[in-house]
């Protein structure tokens, strides 16, 4: 699989940070991603005959993280 992950939905795909994930695989961990950001990921499938359509993009956001309180 080739995953896909941007900022910006609208940029082309080839302006998109790529991954490769290994076909046995079943999960994948997404690292250096900033706090509470917009992420947008597709996926696209890959094998000796190519590579397959690219999936529709989907929103995430990450977590907003640890807030330090001032005594």
């Amino acid at each position: 699989y080739i995953l896909y992950y941007t900022l910006d939905k609208n940029m082309p795909i080839d302006d998109w940070v790529m991954e490769p994930i290994g076909g046995d695989r079943l999960t994948h961990q997404v690292l250096d991603l900033n706090l509470d950001t917009v992420y947008y990921f597709r996926i696209q499938a890959k094998n000796a005959k190519g590579v397959g359509p690219l999936s529709e993009p989907v929103q995430y956001r990450t977590a907003k993280g640890e807030r330090l309180q001032l005594k």
